[in-house]
């Protein structure tokens, strides 16, 4: 072998030596690269995570709330529901008691006044004790139990704990009754219309406040 081919084995040789040592000194470092690489991961992870418990904490909140918002609708709705078939009873005894209260006043304000044995005067009674008959049959549902709470006195005043209307609010006529009875009865049925309408009133307050 002459010495030019000589050259050429040793360059080749110290080639693959150089190779050889650059890829071992190269391995360390991509090692310690690849550490904070592997930290930063887990730091991510870890703040994924988190993100996902904040976000899982706050939604079941907001469920919790909406929940919550919903069962007092239904509550309210219910409440409202009582509320309303209450006041449509006592619309019923009102206008009953408007009619009640024309008839009196239809003899009272005659002018000039009916004898009492008129035949008209007396078909006028007639219709105010019919009309005091279909009174006693209604029934008056009473208001919800957290509002009947707030309006139990005036409740009592007027109606039965089953909602019947007492017959001490309705004033009792005949075709006997003289004008001076008549005009009593007149009296009594203004004040417990006004009364009636100061119970509905009070009622659906009470239903706002609940």
């Amino acid at each position: 072998m002459d010495v030019s081919q000589t050259n050429k084995v040793d360059q080749a040789q110290q080639t693959m030596m150089y190779q050889k040592l650059g890829q071992t000194a190269a391995a360390p470092s991509s090692v310690s690269a690849n550490k904070p690489l592997t930290e930063q991961a887990v730091q991510a992870a870890n703040k994924s995570s988190d993100s996902v418990k904040i976000a899982f904490s706050t939604t079941f909140k907001n469920l919790d709330t909406v929940s919550a918002i919903e069962q007092m609708h239904a509550r309210i709705n219910q409440l409202a529901k009582g509320v309303r078939e209450t006041n449509e009873g006592l619309n019923s005894v009102s206008v009953k008691l408007d009619a009640m209260h024309s008839a009196t006043q239809a003899i009272v304000k005659n002018y000039p006044p009916f004898s009492t044995d008129s035949p008209e005067r007396m078909k006028i009674l007639m219709g105010y004790v019919s009309i005091r008959k279909e009174m006693e049959r209604l029934m008056v549902p009473p208001p919800p139990p957290p509002v009947y709470a707030r309006v139990e006195g005036m409740w009592d005043s007027m109606f039965t704990e089953s909602g019947e209307i007492k017959g001490s609010v309705l004033p009792s006529l005949d075709s006997d009754s003289s004008d001076s009875q008549i005009q009593a009865a007149s009296d009594s049925i203004a004040r417990t219309s006004e009364q009636l309408s100061e119970l509905s009133n009070s009622i659906t307050k009470a239903l706002v406040q609940s």
